[in-house]
This record gives C-alpha cells, structure tokens and sequence, in this order.
C-alpha cells in the first residue's frame, strides 16, 4: 500500500507510475461503487498496489499485506501508527518505508518521538536520478499584480482638452461699468448726465 496526504496526490501518483491493472486508486472523490471495486481486486490479488489516502485506508481491512511506503509523511504521527500496523496483522510481519523532504523533517521527528524510535535512514538507491521538476504545490505562484489607478496629470493635453476646459469652466466676467464703457467709446469718462448734455448740444448745433 502506498499512503498519500491528499487525493490531488493520489491521483497524481497513479498518473506517473502508470503500472496498468496492477494498481489501484482509493480515496474520497471515487463513488462508493469504485472504492467496493478496488478494495476487492486489491485483496484478490488482482492488483498489487493500491494508492489510499489515511481516511478511505482506515476502513479497510485487508490482511498479507507484505509493504506500506509513506510517499507524504503524515501531520498527525498517529496516522503513521496506523499506516505501518497494516502489513502486521495476524501475527504477519512487512516492511515499512517512509519518503520525506527536508520541509517534513519536523513531522518525522514527532512520529519518533511518538513510537520512541529513530527511523533508520537509508542511502540514496544508485542509478535512481534526482529529478529536478518540482511538483505544482512546491513550485512558486506569480505574484498578482495589481493596477494602481493613474492619477490625472495636472498639465492639460491636447486641444480638445482646452476646448473642453473652457466649456465647462465657470469664469465669472465682471461687468463693465457704465463710466468705463463710456471711456472706451468716447475717450474720456462720460456720466449719464454729461452724455444727455452732449447729445442736445449736438442738436442744437445741427
């Protein structure tokens, strides 16, 4: 049995192994009627490896079970419990290997804490490569960007940007008066009455 933290794992591991009819896949987005499927071709024998998840594997109940490989390393170090008590059923023993990245070295360390026992560590097996892809959860997320609202530039552009302006802008005129009128047209600053003056005076002359 091969134990995984998620179902996104599992099925992802099933995708890569690719070993056909010999493995199987179990875990909670399969329906009921795959999950009776699997677990029954996996205790006749009909496939040799079956991937679970720690919530579908605790009911099952499969003995000559003969090796349980942790790929993910559990949160909770009960679950380890769990997983490695499978292939001892029945007075039966079985082998137990656990894979674990330096970012679960702290998880490790509780389980042997928990059974008081240092899992041994074994070498690096030769001819097996190290590959460089790292899996989507490991790999870094672009950074969203956010657009920042342009402030409106204080200098005006263009002409329609005058035109514009100048419609909607409200510039009060102050009005003439009617002495500076009259400055304008005669000259001189003319009063009302000076203006009626010179009018009948240019009549009389006329």
């Amino acid at each position: 049995m091969i134990f995984v933290g998620t179902r996104i794992h599992a099925d992802r591991l099933f995708e890569l192994l690719k070993f056909g009819n010999e493995m199987s896949v179990i875990h909670s987005g399969k329906e009921q009627n795959h999950r009776t499927k699997t677990i029954e071709k996996f205790a006749n024998g009909t496939s040799r490896i079956l991937i679970a998840t720690d919530v579908i594997a605790r009911g099952i109940d499969i003995d000559k079970i003969s090796t349980v490989i942790s790929f993910d390393t559990p949160f909770y170090p009960e679950n380890y419990i769990h997983r490695i008590g499978r292939p001892g059923r029945a007075g039966q023993t079985g082998k137990s290997i656990l894979f674990h990245t330096p970012q679960e070295t702290p998880l490790k360390e509780a389980i042997e804490a928990l059974m008081n026992y240092t899992i041994p560590a074994m070498p690096w097996p030769k001819g097996v490569e190290v590959a460089s892809q790292l899996a989507p959860e490991e790999q870094e997320k672009p950074k969203e960007q956010v657009e920042v609202p342009q402030k409106k530039s204080a200098e005006p552009k263009g002409a329609s940007y005058h035109e514009k302006s100048a419609k909607n802008s409200k510039i009060k005129v102050p009005k003439k008066r009617y002495s500076d009128k009259m400055k304008e047209k005669f000259g001189k600053p003319i009063r009302r009455g000076d203006k009626i003056q010179n009018m009948k005076a240019k009549k009389r002359k006329k």
